[in-house]
């Protein structure tokens, strides 16, 4: 039974033997192997916070880009309608005004419509007046000739008759002449 003995002994004492070695090697490596794969966690998880953060701070650019962008539209879209808003005023003002300039062209139409109508009827009767007139002084025209006509037919006459009188005159007094002359 001493075989046994030394089998119980000696199994157990080369198991330990084999795990120490093993147990041995594996601690001096583990530790390593535990520091790397440590060192590969921490640098895959900062590869991946980098990478995050990149990502972050492009995302957080490209919102900055984006919000910068949207203003920017944001203002052009505000200008453009404030100048449309100050045209429709400006239209509105030219509108209204005219709107309101309507009814005194209109009275100034109708007024001016009224003096031409006055204007053509006195336009008329001065036309009228001119020929009335025009026929007048043709008229008076031959009137004067013919006054100026029977003038001298009646200064013909009247010397004619003043030439009569002196000659009967001087018939008269050469016959009052011979009368005395015969009364003598």
């Amino acid at each position: 039974m001493k075989k046994k003995t030394y089998v119980y002994i000696l199994v157990p004492l080369l198991a330990l033997a084999g795990f120490i070695a093993i147990y041995w090697n594996f601690e001096a490596g583990y530790e390593k192997k535990q520091e790397a794969v440590a060192a590969a966690v921490k640098k895959a998880r900062e590869d991946r916070v980098m990478e995050e953060n990149r990502m972050r701070l492009k995302v957080v650019q490209t919102a900055i880009e984006d919000q910068e962008r949207r203003k920017r539209e944001k203002e052009e879209r505000d200008a453009k309608t404030k100048q449309q808003n100050e045209e429709l005023e400006a239209a509105r003002q030219v509108r209204n005004k005219a709107e309101a300039e309507v009814p005194k062209l209109r009275d100034r139409v109708n007024t001016l419509t009224t003096d031409i109508g006055l204007v053509k009827e006195q336009t008329a009767k001065i036309e009228a007046d001119k020929k009335s007139l025009e026929s007048e002084v043709a008229f008076l025209h031959s009137y004067v000739k013919l006054a100026q006509d029977n003038t001298k037919k009646l200064t013909a006459v009247l010397d004619k008759i003043a030439a009569a009188d002196a000659a009967a005159a001087a018939a008269a007094a050469a016959a009052a002449r011979a009368a005395a002359a015969a009364k003598k």
